[in-house]
């Protein structure tokens, strides 16, 4: 029986292989049940001139199942074009350009250290900021699971960080 209470029941410290093998175990339990759940499309819809708020607001309060969706189409309102990867390309890229160019401001969640690289800003902690940071990690996520480009010039200590290390 592959249940999740089984596959953690046998888990014996300092059993790295068994550690391994049951970690994969969960992992392909996980993955059926999610095929059943996951949506089809996450359908993002956000108007040019508010990119940054819009895509940001919309991306910190999606439910985590939805942003796993098989899919994701981008539609800029007011525009004419269906998403056949390059409304969604240009979707990533000028977020990715936005938060770049919004990091030259004093104001911006991120800041540009000398090496030309983005990180978070120092004393951006408010409910806000978080929420926005919470929504960049989300947007990233993305990037990496539909296989596209995000021109964010992370800094080494921000990417160090992402990793845990």
């Amino acid at each position: 029986d592959m249940t999740f209470s089984n596959v953690l029941g046998s888990f014996r410290v300092g059993d790295g292989v068994e550690l391994e093998r049951k970690r994969d175990e969960m992992l392909q339990m996980c993955e059926c049940e999610l095929e059943e759940l996951r949506p089809d499309v996450l359908f993002v819809e956000v108007d040019r001139r508010r990119l940054l708020r819009e895509s940001l607001h919309l991306l910190g309060r999606q439910p985590t199942l939805l942003l796993l969706a098989k899919s994701l189409l981008v539609k800029f309102v007011d525009e004419p074009g269906i998403d056949a990867g390059g409304v969604r390309r240009d979707w990533f890229d000028s977020l990715g350009r936005k938060l770049v160019e919004e990091a030259a401001k004093p104001d911006g969640l991120f800041c540009c250290p000398p090496d030309g690289t983005i990180c978070p800003r120092p004393g951006k902690c408010g409910a806000r900021d978080l929420e926005d940071f919470f929504a960049v990690g989300r947007l990233i996520g993305l990037a990496i699971r539909f296989k596209l480009s995000l021109p964010l010039p992370l800094s080494s200590a921000a990417c160090r960080f992402m990793l845990g290390q």
